[in-house]
């Protein structure tokens, strides 16, 4: 009986270590796509500021930004896992919320608008091994910084086209 529930106990321990193993290279992958959607769009890192360069003005926007303009609910995740801080704000003083509360027309961003009220709970929990972001087939996220047209940019500094 003792050498039975010694086995148990290292089979327990072995897997154990197997999904320590797994946890990891699944962090792993989500750094490694993380950065490289950052790099892509011109970010050094979840809390670096990128210059925009408009027709008129000059301004500043952060990865959460560019995650809420791309629509995208899990890029929104997966930065705010990554500790992106939710509460810096764009050249135009608009936090990430704010911003998708802007552009949202007709529940256009109510995934990322839910993604961003759920701050405090995604950022405390790392993508556990069995998530949803995790069991799908790993495909690139893209984050793009969306420029004014012409007529746009003419049109929200007063003047018309």
């Amino acid at each position: 009986m003792i050498f039975f529930q010694e086995d148990e106990e290292q089979r327990q321990l072995r897997r154990l270590e197997v999904d320590l193993t797994l946890k990891k290279v699944e962090e792993n992958r989500v750094r490694r796509e993380l950065d490289t959607m950052l790099s892509n769009a011109g970010f050094a890192g979840v809390n670096d500021a990128k210059v925009e360069k408009g027709l008129f003005t000059t301004g500043h926007t952060y990865p959460l930004h560019a995650a809420v303009k791309a629509k995208s609910e899990e890029a929104v995740t997966m930065l705010l896992r990554a500790n992106a801080d939710a509460n810096l704000e764009d050249s135009r003083r608009r936090t990430p919320l704010a911003l998708a509360e802007q552009l949202n027309k007709k529940n256009s961003h109510r995934g990322v608008i839910a993604a961003l009220h759920d701050v405090a709970g995604a950022a405390a929990f790392p993508l556990p091994l069995g998530s949803a972001a995790s069991s799908r087939p790993s495909r690139t996220l893209r984050l793009h910084a969306v420029t004014p047209s012409v007529s746009s940019a003419r049109t929200s500094h007063g003047s018309t086209g």
